[in-house]
């Protein structure tokens, strides 16, 4: 009985010796230790079908494509193939529209505009939140096969500083010859 108390005591103070040791110890100063931070593998999903792993050292989630800028873009998704008329669909925030609107543009891979279209806020335009919007665009095939969806803030200054823009790469069927 006696072997078992001081058995049980020398355990008692290993356990708090353990105990104030690794409350003590900060991981960084822990010797031959590189200091890496390692993230969970979950990941965030963007509108656009992107998908986020979270980034050391805050393990945070890197922004979706378009989020820094205000918008974010649903139909078509990056390098998604497209035809005329285009279907677009996203959210902006309420500082993209001028009465519930903006604009959108499509080059060809040398920079030529096969067309422009106004897109329409779905909701109250006027908030700081994102409001979904949606349009179609009309658009003549180019001989290439990459082109620029490029999308314009309403910018009723005409202020170069004030001018908001959101790229997306698309590409066009391949035209096959008969």
């Amino acid at each position: 009985m006696k072997k078992a108390a001081i058995l049980f005591g020398v355990f008692a103070m290993l356990g708090v010796f353990i105990a104030i040791l690794s409350k003590n110890t900060n991981v960084s100063e822990l010797p031959g230790q590189d200091n890496q931070v390692f993230c969970t593998m979950d990941a965030k999903i963007c509108s656009d079908g992107t998908s986020l792993g979270r980034l050391p050292p805050n393990c945070e989630f890197a922004p979706c494509p378009g989020e820094d800028e205000g918008i974010l873009i649903s139909s078509p998704k990056t390098n998604e193939i497209i035809e005329s008329p285009l279907e677009i669909e996203g959210e902006a925030v309420g500082s993209w529209f001028f009465e519930a609107q903006f604009n959108v543009e499509l080059f060809d891979s040398h920079g030529n505009k096969l067309g422009d279209a106004i897109l329409t806020s779905n909701d109250d335009w006027m908030t700081e939140d994102y409001v979904a919007f949606s349009g179609s665009i009309d658009f003549t095939m180019p001989s290439g096969s990459t082109g620029i969806l490029r999308f314009l803030s309403a910018n009723p200054s005409g202020l170069p500083e004030h001018q908001k823009t959101f790229e997306v790469r698309v590409n066009f069927p391949e035209v096959t010859a008969e």
